[in-house]
């Protein structure tokens, strides 16, 4: 769980065959948990998902891995960027998949909303979802605390996010 050690793993990955790659992977994820939340290890999930010749080969993995999890791992400043990463994916199921856990009710959304890390996951949510259902639950969550979200840095941003989201929907 240290920089030089993360950075091997990164530059060791790429250079192995496909079995040392799994073997990797599989020591990886068999320490997920730890690793998601640590201020370096979170790059080892990071580099697995935004390298583009995996073709998403190990999202579905570390998706069934943390998705019990989800609402913790989406307050830490280090796995909640591995968490918008997954909501890129192209596979819906792990999309819907996270957005039906982190926004199940208005009282999930208004913890994402206030959260200092949660916020970026919510608007990366809005930016994705294609569930009207979800989104207008957060729309009238949104607009029912607008007053107070004006008041904070990141509150316009959100804002502009789902007027963006249904301008184009």
């Amino acid at each position: 769980y240290n920089r030089q050690g993360c950075i091997l793993i990164q530059n060791l990955f790429p250079i192995g065959n496909e079995i040392q790659q799994r073997n990797l992977f599989n020591l990886i994820i068999g320490q997920c948990h730890e690793l998601i939340i640590d201020k370096y290890g979170h790059y080892l999930f990071k580099y697995l998902l935004y390298k583009e010749s995996n073709e998403e080969k190990y999202y579905k993995e570390i998706f069934e891995k943390i998705i019990n999890d989800v609402k913790r791992f989406t307050n830490n400043k280090y796995s909640s960027v591995v968490i918008e990463r997954l909501l890129d994916s192209s596979n819906t199921n792990i999309t819907d998949s996270i957005i039906e856990k982190l926004c199940g009710n208005e009282n999930d959304i208004v913890s994402l909303l206030y959260h200092c890390y949660g916020n970026y996951v919510l608007q990366k949510i809005i930016k994705v979802t294609k569930n009207n259902d979800i989104l207008g639950l957060i729309y009238k969550t949104i607009i029912n605390n607008k007053n107070y979200l004006y008041k904070l840095s990141y509150g316009k941003k959100i804002m502009k996010e789902l007027i963006l989201a249904y301008t184009l929907k």
